[in-house]
Protein backbone atom coordinates (compact mmCIF):
# COMPACT_ATOMS: atom_id res chain seq x y z
CA UNK A 1 0.00 0.00 0.00
CA UNK A 2 1.24 3.33 -1.20
CA UNK A 3 0.69 6.33 1.24
CA UNK A 4 1.78 10.14 -0.26
CA UNK A 5 4.01 11.55 1.71
CA UNK A 6 2.76 14.76 4.03
CA UNK A 7 3.72 17.00 6.08
CA UNK A 8 2.84 16.08 10.22
CA UNK A 9 1.72 18.79 12.18
CA UNK A 10 4.17 19.12 15.12
CA UNK A 11 1.06 19.84 18.16
CA UNK A 12 -1.95 17.25 17.64
CA UNK A 13 -5.03 18.17 19.85
CA UNK A 14 -5.82 15.47 22.76
CA UNK A 15 -9.08 13.38 21.83
CA UNK A 16 -12.52 15.50 22.14
CA UNK A 17 -12.81 14.16 26.08
CA UNK A 18 -9.58 13.48 26.90
CA UNK A 19 -7.43 15.26 29.92
CA UNK A 20 -6.30 18.45 28.38
CA UNK A 21 -9.52 18.86 26.13
CA UNK A 22 -11.76 22.06 26.58
CA UNK A 23 -14.72 19.32 26.84
CA UNK A 24 -12.70 16.92 28.79
CA UNK A 25 -15.05 18.10 32.15
CA UNK A 26 -18.43 18.89 30.29
CA UNK A 27 -21.43 15.87 30.72
CA UNK A 28 -21.44 14.47 27.33
CA UNK A 29 -17.73 13.10 28.19
CA UNK A 30 -18.90 11.24 31.30
CA UNK A 31 -19.10 8.09 30.29
CA UNK A 32 -20.91 6.65 33.47
CA UNK A 33 -24.22 8.67 31.97
CA UNK A 34 -26.40 7.01 29.53
CA UNK A 35 -25.58 7.84 25.70
CA UNK A 36 -28.96 9.21 25.49
CA UNK A 37 -28.12 11.87 28.35
CA UNK A 38 -24.50 12.42 26.95
CA UNK A 39 -25.98 12.92 23.33
CA UNK A 40 -28.82 15.67 24.84
CA UNK A 41 -25.87 17.33 26.71
CA UNK A 42 -23.83 17.58 23.36
CA UNK A 43 -26.65 18.46 21.21
CA UNK A 44 -27.17 21.70 23.65
CA UNK A 45 -24.13 22.44 23.43
CA UNK A 46 -24.18 23.21 19.66
CA UNK A 47 -25.76 25.77 17.57
CA UNK A 48 -28.61 24.39 14.99
CA UNK A 49 -26.61 24.94 11.90
CA UNK A 50 -23.46 22.60 13.64
CA UNK A 51 -26.35 19.90 14.35
CA UNK A 52 -27.58 20.31 10.66
CA UNK A 53 -23.86 20.05 9.62
CA UNK A 54 -23.22 16.83 11.78
CA UNK A 55 -25.99 14.97 10.52
CA UNK A 56 -26.06 15.45 6.81
CA UNK A 57 -24.77 12.72 4.66
CA UNK A 58 -22.57 12.41 2.66
CA UNK A 59 -21.35 15.89 3.19
CA UNK A 60 -18.41 18.17 2.77
CA UNK A 61 -16.16 17.66 5.95
CA UNK A 62 -17.92 19.38 9.09
CA UNK A 63 -16.48 22.18 10.93
CA UNK A 64 -13.73 21.31 14.14
CA UNK A 65 -15.56 23.51 16.63
CA UNK A 66 -12.69 24.88 18.88
CA UNK A 67 -14.34 25.71 21.89
CA UNK A 68 -15.27 22.30 22.52
CA UNK A 69 -12.51 20.32 20.84
CA UNK A 70 -15.24 18.73 18.74
CA UNK A 71 -13.36 17.18 15.69
CA UNK A 72 -14.06 18.24 12.11
CA UNK A 73 -15.07 14.61 10.21
CA UNK A 74 -15.94 13.54 6.68
CA UNK A 75 -18.62 10.54 6.43
CA UNK A 76 -17.81 7.89 3.29
CA UNK A 77 -20.71 5.85 2.36
CA UNK A 78 -19.18 2.78 0.71
CA UNK A 79 -16.24 0.66 1.41
CA UNK A 80 -17.60 -2.32 -0.66
CA UNK A 81 -14.27 -2.50 -3.28
CA UNK A 82 -11.85 -0.39 -0.42
CA UNK A 83 -12.20 2.76 0.24
CA UNK A 84 -13.34 5.45 -2.01
CA UNK A 85 -11.65 8.79 -0.87
CA UNK A 86 -13.11 10.48 -3.73
CA UNK A 87 -12.39 14.35 -3.71
CA UNK A 88 -12.48 14.07 0.41
CA UNK A 89 -8.65 13.41 0.07
CA UNK A 90 -7.69 12.76 -3.77
CA UNK A 91 -4.03 12.18 -2.61
CA UNK A 92 -3.86 9.09 -0.41
CA UNK A 93 -3.60 6.41 -2.32
CA UNK A 94 -5.95 3.04 -1.60
CA UNK A 95 -6.35 -0.07 -2.11
CA UNK A 96 -9.19 -0.87 -4.63
CA UNK A 97 -10.72 -4.68 -4.43
CA UNK A 98 -13.15 -6.36 -7.08
CA UNK A 99 -16.55 -5.00 -6.95
CA UNK A 100 -19.03 -7.10 -4.45
CA UNK A 101 -20.54 -9.36 -7.35
CA UNK A 102 -16.61 -10.58 -8.13
CA UNK A 103 -16.19 -10.72 -4.27
CA UNK A 104 -19.58 -12.89 -4.10
CA UNK A 105 -19.13 -15.15 -7.01
CA UNK A 106 -16.12 -16.64 -5.67
CA UNK A 107 -17.73 -17.96 -2.96
CA UNK A 108 -14.68 -17.36 -0.64
CA UNK A 109 -16.03 -16.09 2.21
CA UNK A 110 -12.44 -15.59 3.95
CA UNK A 111 -11.45 -14.00 1.00
CA UNK A 112 -14.26 -11.54 1.61
CA UNK A 113 -12.92 -11.67 5.21
CA UNK A 114 -9.58 -10.78 4.26
CA UNK A 115 -10.82 -7.90 2.02
CA UNK A 116 -12.84 -6.40 5.01
CA UNK A 117 -10.46 -6.59 7.46
CA UNK A 118 -7.34 -4.82 4.53
CA UNK A 119 -10.28 -2.04 4.16
CA UNK A 120 -10.62 -1.36 7.77
CA UNK A 121 -6.87 -1.65 8.77
CA UNK A 122 -6.40 0.90 5.69
CA UNK A 123 -9.17 3.08 6.66
CA UNK A 124 -7.33 3.68 9.94
CA UNK A 125 -3.82 4.22 8.56
CA UNK A 126 -5.32 7.02 6.89
CA UNK A 127 -7.41 8.35 9.49
CA UNK A 128 -4.14 8.41 11.57
CA UNK A 129 -2.23 10.36 8.57
CA UNK A 130 -4.93 13.01 8.52
CA UNK A 131 -5.81 13.67 12.07
CA UNK A 132 -2.42 13.96 12.65
CA UNK A 133 -1.82 16.16 9.08
CA UNK A 134 -4.63 18.57 10.36
CA UNK A 135 -3.23 18.76 13.93
CA UNK A 136 -6.23 16.76 15.71
CA UNK A 137 -8.85 18.77 14.07
CA UNK A 138 -10.47 16.24 11.81
CA UNK A 139 -11.93 12.54 11.79
CA UNK A 140 -13.04 10.51 9.12
CA UNK A 141 -15.80 8.45 9.76
CA UNK A 142 -16.72 5.56 7.88
CA UNK A 143 -19.97 4.77 7.15
CA UNK A 144 -18.88 0.84 5.66
CA UNK A 145 -22.01 -0.93 4.45
CA UNK A 146 -20.89 -4.26 3.73
CA UNK A 147 -19.24 -7.01 1.69
CA UNK A 148 -20.51 -8.31 -1.70
CA UNK A 149 -24.61 -7.77 -0.65
CA UNK A 150 -27.74 -6.60 -2.77
CA UNK A 151 -26.66 -2.72 -1.56
CA UNK A 152 -30.19 -1.18 -0.80
CA UNK A 153 -28.49 1.90 -0.93
CA UNK A 154 -27.24 1.70 -4.46
CA UNK A 155 -30.44 -0.79 -6.00
CA UNK A 156 -32.79 1.16 -8.46
CA UNK A 157 -34.91 -2.18 -7.36
CA UNK A 158 -35.20 -0.95 -3.44
CA UNK A 159 -38.85 0.20 -2.23
CA UNK A 160 -40.72 -2.20 -4.86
Amino acid sequence: MLVAARTISAVVLPGTCDAGSPAHGLPFCDYGLSLGARVANLLTQLSLQQRIALFTSPAPPSEFVPELNLKSFWWDITCIQGLSLNQADPVRNVTVFPNAIAQAASFDLDLVARIAQATAIEARIINSLNYNASGGTTWQARSCDGGPLANTVHDPRWGR
